[in-house]
């Protein structure tokens, strides 16, 4: 069975991961505060209104994978990389 907490909390981990990224490039980010949906309507809010890493006015949309590279981008397994919505980018 999924462990949807496990998952959003390995997702939140990974956010912190690429707001740290962008810091150390002089990159102001912000990671909101962890919290967990606890009925069928606050789900669909965090569905709508949830950011991940907030840049400025930004919000950058963090996806995760369990894929194995190095911070050397000849090591990453594909040849593409796919965005889900320009709108979202």
């Amino acid at each position: 069975m999924f462990d949807y907490r496990s998952a959003m909390e390995a997702g939140h981990k990974f956010n912190e991961i690429v707001a740290m990224r962008l810091k150390e490039f002089g990159i102001m980010a912000e990671v909101p505060e962890f919290s967990f949906a606890k009925s069928q309507a606050e789900i669909r809010d965090y569905t709508l209104n949830d950011k991940d890493v907030i840049v400025g006015d930004r919000v950058i949309e963090v996806k995760s994978r369990n894929l194995a590279f190095t911070d050397d981008p000849s090591t990453f397994p594909y040849d593409d990389l796919i965005v889900d919505t320009v709108s979202g980018y």
